[in-house]
C-alpha cells in the first residue's frame, strides 16, 4: 500500500512561496491580460443576467479548495468543502457528471480525470468505481462499494464528450482498451447487480446511483 501522502502539482513548478510569487510577478502582465479578456468575454455577452451570474458563481469552484492537482498534473476533486475539511472524496463520478465548465475551458485538464479514472477506477471484473482514491495508483477492487450505474455510464459519455471536443482519435484509441470492460460490465455475469443481463439496451437490474439509494427495473430517469 502506498503511503497516504501526496504533493500538489505546484510543488513541481515552484520551490517555495517566494519562488511562486516571483514567477507570478514576472508574468503578471500576461496573466492580467488573460484574466480581463475572459472577464470581458463573459460579462459583455448577451447572456441573460441570471444565467450569467449562475455560471460565474459556479466557475469559482475551479479555484477553490474543492479542486486540487496532484504531482503528475491530474485534477482531483471533492464533492464540496467546508471550513476545515473536504466532503466526499474522489472526483465522484455521478456528482462530477454535472460539471461542464472544465471540459470546455480547460479540456486538457479535464482529460486527466478521464485518464486517471480509467487507469485506476476499474476493477478486474470491469466494475467502474465512483470514487478515486489518493495517492494515485491505488487500483479499484471488487470488494469496494458497488459501482454506480449513473457514474459508470456518465464516465463513458464524458470520454465521448472529450473526444468530440478535442477530435483526438489517438487519445480515444489509447483509452478504449481500459474502458471497454466497463461497458461490457453492464451485461457481464460478474456484475452482481445485473444491469442489463439480456443486452437489451435497457437497464433493468439493481441501480445504485447519485441519490445514495437503489432503483430496480426500467427507469426513465437513469
Amino acid at each position: 500500500m502506498s503511503e497516504n501522502r501526496w504533493k500538489n502539482y505546484y510543488t513541481k513548478l515552484c520551490s517555495g512561496a517566494a519562488d511562486a510569487a516571483a514567477k507570478i510577478f514576472a508574468d503578471f502582465a500576461r496573466i492580467r491580460e488573460q484574466v480581463f479578456l475572459f472577464r470581458r468575454a463573459l460579462h459583455d455577452s448577451t447572456i441573460p443576467e441570471a444565467s450569467l451570474q449562475g455560471a460565474a458563481a459556479n466557475l469559482a469552484v475551479l479555484i477553490s479548495p474543492t479542486c486540487l492537482r496532484v504531482e503528475d498534473g491530474t485534477l482531483w476533486g471533492w464533492e464540496g468543502v467546508g471550513p476545515e475539511r473536504g466532503s466526499c472524496e474522489g472526483t465522484c463520478q455521478h456528482v462530477w457528471n454535472y460539471a461542464q465548465a472544465l471540459p470546455l475551458l480547460f479540456p486538457d485538464l479535464e482529460r486527466t480525470i478521464r485518464e486517471s479514472q480509467a487507469k485506476y477506477g476499474i476493477d478486474e471484473n470491469g466494475g467502474w468505481h465512483f470514487r478515486l482514491k489518493l495517492p494515485l495508483g491505488i487500483k479499484a477492487k471488487t470488494d469496494w462499494k458497488r459501482p454506480c450505474v449513473d457514474g459508470s455510464f456518465g464516465e463513458i459519455m464524458k470520454i465521448y464528450r472529450e473526444w468530440k471536443i478535442s477530435g483526438d482519435t489517438v487519445w480515444l484509441n489509447s483509452i478504449w482498451p481500459l474502458v471497454k470492460p466497463a461497458i461490457e460490465f453492464a451485461w457481464s455475469p460478474k456484475n452482481p447487480d445485473r444491469w442489463d443481463p439480456e443486452r437489451t439496451g435497457i437497464i433493468s437490474g439493481r441501480q445504485h446511483h447519485t441519490l445514495d439509494m437503489e432503483l430496480f427495473g426500467a427507469s426513465g430517469w437513469l
